[in-house]
C-alpha cells in the first residue's frame, strides 16, 4: 500500500496549472477509493490498515511544504454569491450578449436558466442536479408537489397559482448525489420553497416554469425539470455560459473577478447565509445536503459582521473562569496544622453542647 501511494502519486498532476504539484493527500482518497470497493465485493475483501500509509503521507506532504511552502496547499475556492449579485443576475437586461449567447428573458430557455438560478439560491442544489449529468435520476417535473391551502397537488394550473398565499409552497425532491449515489439519505426527504408574493421566489418561478411547459401527467416523471427546450437538460456548459453573462452583465462584476465565482458559488451562499441568521449547524448540514462536518467548515463562513459582533462583544466580556489546579493552596507546617484541627474540634464541641443545652 505504501509503495502503491508513491507510485500513484508520481503519476499524479496538478489539479490546476496554479498548483506547483499534486497534492499527496489526492493519492491517499484514490487509495482509499480502492479500499471501499473491496469492501463492496461479496465476499468482502479486507485490505491491510492505512497507518503506515498514513506516516508515509506524513512525509510527502513535509517534503511538499518544505519545496513548495505550506500556501500552496491552501484551496482556492469560489467566493459566495451575494443577495444583491443574485439579483442583480436576475434582472438581467434583454439582450445582453456575451459572445454567442443572448438574453431573450420571453424565451423558454431563459425562463428555465433564471427559474434555476433562483432554486439553486434557495436550495443550494449542485450543478449536476440541474443538468444531465444524473440522467434519469436528476430533476423532473416529477420532482416538484405543490403544498396549497393544506392540500398536495401534483400538478399545478393557472387557478391553483392564482390562489396560492402564505403557508402555500412547494417541495422539491431531490434525486442522487455524489455523497447519496443510492439516495439513501436525501431523496426521501425534500426542500420546501414557500411561497412569497415579493422578492425572490422559487415556489413562484417553479410554479411559473411548470405552466410554461404544459407537460402531460404521464410524462412528468421523464421530462427535465431544467433545460433548453421541454424534454432536454441543459448541459454543464450551458449554465456555465448563463451563470457568467448574468453576473457580467446582470450583476456588473468585472472581467478580472468573474472568476472567484461559479455555479457553485449558489450552495456556498446559502450556507454562509444560513449560518449568519442564526441555524443550528445540523440544520445547515441538513438544507445544504451535506453528511459531514467537513463541507460545512469549508463553506458555511462566517460574515464580517459576525466578526465584528462577537469581537466587540469580547471588548465587554467579564472572563472570571478558572482551574482546581489554579486555585489557592493553604501552605501550613505540621504545628500549625495541628493547632487549627485543635480549634476546629473544641469548636465542634461548643456547638454540640449548645444545641444539646437548647433542646
Amino acid at each position: 500500500m505504501c509503495m502503491a501511494l508513491i507510485l500513484m502519486y508520481s503519476w499524479m498532476k496538478p489539479r490546476s496549472r496554479a498548483d506547483p504539484a499534486a497534492d499527496p493527500r489526492s493519492a491517499v482518497k484514490k487509495l482509499q477509493a480502492v479500499r471501499r470497493i473491496h469492501r463492496q465485493r461479496w465476499p468482502p475483501i479486507e485490505m491491510v490498515p492505512m497507518s503506515a500509509v498514513a506516516n508515509v503521507l506524513k512525509g510527502m506532504m513535509r517534503e511538499y511544504i518544505d519545496k513548495h511552502g505550506f500556501r500552496s496547499l491552501v484551496p482556492r475556492r469560489k467566493l459566495p454569491l451575494t443577495n444583491s449579485l443574485i439579483n442583480g443576475m436576475l434582472g438581467v437586461y434583454e439582450g445582453a450578449r456575451r459572445g454567442a449567447l443572448v438574453v431573450v428573458r420571453e424565451s423558454y430557455y431563459w425562463q428555465a436558466m433564471l427559474c434555476l438560478f433562483v432554486v439553486a439560491s434557495e436550495t443550494a442544489i449542485r450543478k449536476a442536479e440541474g443538468t444531465g449529468n444524473q440522467g434519469r435520476n436528476g430533476l423532473t417535473f416529477a420532482s416538484l408537489t405543490y403544498k396549497i391551502r393544506g392540500t398536495l397537488y401534483r400538478i399545478i394550473t393557472r387557478a391553483l397559482l392564482a390562489v396560492m398565499g402564505v403557508g402555500d409552497g412547494v417541495y422539491l425532491a431531490h434525486g442522487v448525489a455524489k455523497n447519496d449515489p443510492l439516495g439513501s439519505f436525501f431523496a426521501a426527504t425534500p426542500s420546501y420553497l414557500p411561497w412569497r408574493a415579493v422578492g425572490r421566489c422559487a415556489c413562484r418561478e417553479l410554479a411559473a416554469l411548470d405552466l410554461a411547459a404544459a407537460v402531460a401527467p404521464g410524462a412528468r416523471e421523464a421530462t427535465p425539470l431544467f433545460g433548453p427546450a421541454v424534454g432536454e437538460f441543459f448541459t454543464e456548459a450551458q449554465v456555465e455560459a448563463a451563470f457568467v453573462l448574468c453576473l457580467a452583465e446582470g450583476a456588473r462584476v468585472p472581467s478580472e473577478e468573474l472568476s472567484n465565482y461559479s455555479f457553485h458559488s449558489f450552495r456556498i451562499f446559502v450556507a454562509c447565509a444560513l449560518l449568519s441568521a442564526g441555524a443550528p449547524r445540523w440544520l445547515i448540514k441538513r438544507m445544504c445536503r451535506w453528511r459531514g462536518d467537513e463541507s460545512l467548515e469549508i463553506y458555511a463562513r462566517v460574515s464580517d459582521q459576525e466578526w465584528e459582533q462577537r469581537l466587540s462583544s469580547v471588548l465587554d466580556a467579564t472572563v472570571d473562569a478558572t482551574l482546581v489546579p489554579r486555585l489557592p493552596r493553604m501552605d501550613v507546617s505540621p504545628e500549625q496544622e495541628s493547632d487549627f484541627l485543635a480549634m476546629a474540634h473544641s469548636l465542634l464541641g461548643a456547638n454540640f453542647n449548645a444545641d444539646r443545652a437548647s433542646a
